[in-house]
């Protein structure tokens, strides 16, 4: 349930807090749910990517960044801590 809290927080940042604001709120979202870092960053990139402003969709790349590293931390935690 506090995933899911998350989730719906970082869709209501995304809407109102500025952009890199969102990005940081993303990449500390995936630390907890991995898979939202590269979803709210798809989205995000979706609300806010100019082309003619941006030579490439950041958010996404953040995103997917913060899905690799959230899904480390989560393997370490799993590995080191569950077993002691």
């Amino acid at each position: 349930m506090i995933r899911f809290a998350g989730i719906v927080l970082g869709l209501g940042a995304l809407v109102v807090l500025p952009y890199t604001l969102s990005v940081l709120v993303l990449f500390v979202l995936a630390f907890f749910t991995p898979l939202a870092g590269v979803s709210l960053g798809v989205i995000l990139d979706a609300l806010y990517f100019t082309k003619g402003v941006a030579s490439f969709p950041y958010a996404s790349l953040i995103g997917l960044i913060a899905t690799v590293v959230g899904f480390g931390v989560q393997r370490f935690i799993h590995t080191h801590v569950s077993t002691r």
